[in-house]
């Protein structure tokens, strides 16, 4: 139980930083 928690936490801190870091390439581009 312990190991999936931790598992969700990683994958959603990696796809936070994956958008954040998309968010940010679109709004360089576009200014």
């Amino acid at each position: 139980m312990q190991k999936e928690i931790t598992k969700i936490v990683i994958v959603g801190h990696v796809d936070h930083g994956k958008s954040t870091l998309i968010g940010r390439l679109l709004f360089e581009t576009k200014s």
